[in-house]
């Protein structure tokens, strides 16, 4: 509850773990602490993510998620410092949802994956966080695959489409 950015105390701690190179992987809470540690910038959203049914898609794969959520503020997406990719974003407003880091051993994520909205559909980031633990350099060549969609749009232009199709055939 409240600013992040309040926890002046534990950002400065979260900068003094990374100094020392041990790896992190934030969530929730943690995601936007990790982020300010770093240099980026949280705000408030004028209208939380709460609840079991917050889709969020995984933009290195490309694959959408449906998580669990309950928080007022977000990681601003043109903030991320150099090293920082944004790599998980709320397909409903765009928001920042996850973040990998290239320059230092650390990951994280906004919503919640140990909750299991799905059945275990995220738990793949607790195997990447035993992969970083055990390799720090994991996410050193970290890329994004996919471009953001807007589901609407897309959703359109394939019913447009697709009426298209079958004026054609008929």
């Amino acid at each position: 509850p409240g600013d992040p950015k309040e926890n002046v105390g534990i950002i400065e701690e979260i900068r003094k773990i990374l100094k020392k190179d041990i790896p992190v992987f934030g969530i929730c809470l943690g995601h936007q602490l990790l982020a300010l540690a770093t240099g980026a910038d949280t705000s408030k959203l004028k209208y939380g993510h709460r609840g079991g049914n917050q889709p969020v898609k995984h933009l290195s794969s490309g694959r959408v998620y449906i998580s669990s959520q309950n928080h007022g503020y977000a990681v601003k997406n043109d903030t991320l410092p150099e090293g920082a990719v944004l790599s998980f974003v709320n397909t409903n407003d765009n928001t920042c949802e996850g973040i990998t880091y290239t320059n230092i051993p650390a990951f994280s994520v906004q919503f919640h994956p140990e909750a299991c909205s799905g059945p275990l559909d995220t738990s793949f980031l607790f195997d990447d966080f035993v992969k970083l633990i055990n390799n720090k350099d994991y996410f050193k060549n970290f890329r994004i695959e996919h471009e953001r969609v807007d589901a609407i749009k897309f959703f359109a232009s394939t019913i447009i489409r697709t009426k298209a199709e079958k004026a054609v055939n008929r």
